[in-house]
């Protein structure tokens, strides 16, 4: 599994390097909650993007949705369930909801596919499959290239699948999400 480099976790030392600042400094950011890391074992991670999201000035806002996304690099085979043609996509966030995805085609809201993704968990391959449907589309993101941008909601997610996302989400960001 490739990480972008937005999305390369860091550790204190390493966070501190890139800031360019003092571990003492560091540290007060992450417990004001300017920076917002997560504790994992003894040391904390973060994000490169949420350093990014610091160094500019941006506030930290508070994730309203019921299923907060985190962000992911992996690939995604989906089958339309209309008319069974298949095709490979790239999932960029996920949640225990739904995918953001880039696929190769355009398709309508409220499009139902069944959908796999592959990935590695506890050093071993393995994925979730379920049914998904389009909930919405950016076709603007992409202007004048061939991949698109759509918002897929699971339909039938199986408890299984769902323990898998969270797991993933504690290995990409650190966290330790309660097991479902």
């Amino acid at each position: 599994m490739m990480e972008s480099e937005s999305h390369t976790v860091l550790t204190t030392r390493e966070a501190c390097q890139y800031l360019r600042i003092s571990r003492p400094t560091y540290l007060k950011y992450v417990y004001e909650g300017k920076i917002r890391a997560k504790k994992v074992g003894k040391g904390w991670k973060v994000l490169r993007s949420e350093l990014d999201r610091f160094l500019r000035g941006e506030k930290f806002v508070l994730e309203r949705r019921r299923h907060p996304r985190f962000p992911v690099d992996l690939p995604i085979d989906y089958t339309f369930v209309e008319d069974g043609k298949a095709d490979v996509g790239s999932v960029a966030n996920a949640s225990e909801g739904g995918l953001m995805v880039f696929l190769n085609e355009r398709m309508e809201v409220g499009t139902k596919m069944i959908i796999f993704v592959p990935f590695l968990l506890d050093s071993e391959a393995t994925g979730i499959k379920t049914t998904c449907r389009v909930v919405w589309k950016d076709f603007g993101a992409l202007a004048g290239g061939s991949r698109f941008q759509y918002g897929l909601q699971f339909m039938d997610i199986n408890q299984e699948d769902v323990h898998k996302l969270r797991k993933l989400s504690g290995q990409i960001l650190g966290s330790n999400l309660p097991p479902s």
